[in-house]
């Protein structure tokens, strides 16, 4: 049975980092251009190829899905798609569609003809997502108890009690109408909000460390966005530190961000994003909120279970296209006894990677696809040359996997 190295395509998008991508695969990068991501699956618009040959992952699989996805063939080819994620600035904030909203709202943009850049479905299938970090990264999901969001809503306007006042009395709504209230502002009022942001007094806000940055983000998202609503996200969604090799999951129609850090994400197979502020792309509020869910959500912060004697740590999710793992760093071995098709991704030192009489040595930075196996097939990870004491944030192996049934 045979492992495919692979080519990956990088993604240049502006609030990409010209350093951490480039350092973690070596390479230049001379032009200094933003590195956002690195694609590693069979998507349309950023396909990996198999090295040294012609070929693109998803042909393939595509020439004999059950020999390489096994039970997964169900998919239609490889389920998800793996990056490396490197936010030197905000993202925009945004949510995906359920499976059955994104069948639907694909279908409609296809026959009426929405033109690209008005399209919010890329495709038919839904993304739900887990990002774990290399480094510190910082997030915002999911919408803030509605209490919380009042009582910072009062603090950053102190300045400004009257626009706070309306937008208060619209969060008494529901979250539904305080967003129509705040992308309904006119030219003056976002004005107030961008003067505002860099005037806000901290001594307001109740003391506790799920308020810390806040006000500070919102200043800086001031100077990015300046006449965006999403100034004012901060307030209302959740505030997620995350440490090196923590993780998040996201599902449907949660609001988010991914503001700063390098971390390993694995998702659907889909480039499906509705908008919601920090960006200059199409925002349409009407179909936002047909996938939204309103109602408070913080995701819970996972850090992975390591089954017995494997030396892996593996994400929970509830998801069915993927299941995340991770070599324990401290371990220079480990056996990946599921038998889903996978990617393999090194992010420190080098890993041999066996499979049957097969062996790939894979460097920092690259990757490999690993097909279907029977039981009898176990795959065997041993570090190379992993270094005595690796820097935060780069470590070992990342394997994504679809999960057997």
């Amino acid at each position: 049975m045979k492992l495919y190295k692979l080519d990956n395509q990088v993604k240049h998008y502006l609030w990409g980092s010209p350093e951490w991508i480039p350092r973690l695969v070596g390479k230049e990068n001379p032009e200094n251009t933003p590195w956002a991501e690195l694609w590693m699956g069979v998507h349309g618009e950023g396909p990996s190829e198999i090295a040294g040959e012609k070929l693109t992952l998803e042909k393939l699989i595509a020439g004999d899905p059950g020999k390489f996805l096994g039970t997964a063939r169900d998919f239609g080819n490889l389920p998800f798609l793996l990056k490396i994620l490197a936010a030197a600035s905000p993202l925009s904030v945004q949510a995906h569609p359920d499976l059955e909203n994104a069948k639907r709202g694909w279908a409609e943009e296809n026959k009426n003809g929405v033109p690209e850049q008005k399209r919010n479905y890329r495709d038919p299938n839904h993304k739900p997502e887990i990002i774990c970090a290399l480094t510190p990264f910082t997030a915002m999901a999911g919408f803030r108890d509605p209490a919380e969001a009042e009582t910072l809503i009062r603090a950053f306007f102190s300045r400004k009690p009257a626009l706070g006042d309306r937008l208060r009395a619209a969060l008494e709504g529901g979250y539904r109408a305080f967003l129509s209230a705040v992308f309904g502002l006119g030219a003056e009022e976002r004005r107030l909000i961008r003067e505002t942001a860099g005037g806000t007094d901290p001594a307001k806000v109740p003391a506790g460390p799920e308020f810390s940055g806040t006000f500070a983000l919102c200043a800086k998202l001031a100077e990015a966005y300046p006449d965006d609503p999403g100034i004012l996200s901060p307030l209302y969604l959740n505030l997620v530190e995350l440490r090196p090799f923590q993780a998040i999951y996201l599902p449907a129609g949660i609001l988010h961000s991914y503001v700063y850090g390098l971390g390993v994400e694995c998702m659907a197979n889909s480039d499906n994003v509705l908008r919601c502020g920090l960006t200059p792309k199409n925002v349409d509020l009407e179909e936002l909120f047909r996938i939204l869910r309103f109602e408070p959500y913080r995701p819970e912060t996972i850090r992975g279970e390591i089954p017995e004697g494997k030396n892996l740590y593996r994400y929970r999710t509830p998801f069915r296209e993927f299941a995340l793992f991770r070599l324990d760093p401290g371990a220079s071995e480990a056996a990946l006894e599921e038998n889903g098709a996978a990617i393999a991704l090194v992010t420190h030192g080098e890993i041999s990677l066996s499979l049957g009489n097969d062996t790939l040595l894979l460097k920092q930075g690259e990757s490999a696809f690993i097909p279907f196996r029977n039981n009898s097939r176990t795959l065997v990870a041993r570090a190379v040359n992993s270094g005595a004491n690796p820097p935060p944030g780069e470590t070992g192996l990342f394997v994504a996997l679809v999960p057997e049934p």
